[in-house]
């Protein structure tokens, strides 16, 4: 009984320290000069004082990356979760922008016809 009672203690306590949980104290966005935070933030599979398991930030990670790519606004997004100490993360996203308009080149002719045009 002693034993068997030990065992699952053992248990218990294994299982408590693999799935701590983590606090997401913040987070932080740089790189976005015309795209609006909230636009990035409502992407993201987690928020501000959500608590998470610590061993689920990698994956929800690439769930965030993969709905921020998605949404084509962004040519490069990298994604880092600092600890700020034994519970606390701080989520840093930096990106950066596409391009809003693309430059089209306009050709007009000027000449009646392109061999006139070819030989001038």
């Amino acid at each position: 009984m002693l034993k068997t009672a030990a065992f699952i203690l053992f248990f218990f306590v294994v299982q408590l320290k693999t799935s701590a949980q983590k606090i997401i104290a913040s987070i932080d966005i740089e790189g976005n000069a015309k795209t609006k935070s909230y636009i990035i933030l409502r992407e993201l599979p987690y928020h501000a004082g959500q608590i998470i398991s610590a061993d689920s930030i990698p994956y929800y990670n690439k769930i965030a990356k993969q709905q921020l790519v998605n949404t084509f606004l962004f040519t490069d997004i990298q994604l880092a979760a600092n600890e700020i100490d034994s519970t606390r993360l701080n989520i840093k996203i930096v990106v950066k922008e596409r391009w809003y308009f693309f430059p089209i080149p306009y050709f007009r002719w000027v000449d009646r016809n392109f061999s006139e045009w070819w030989n001038t």
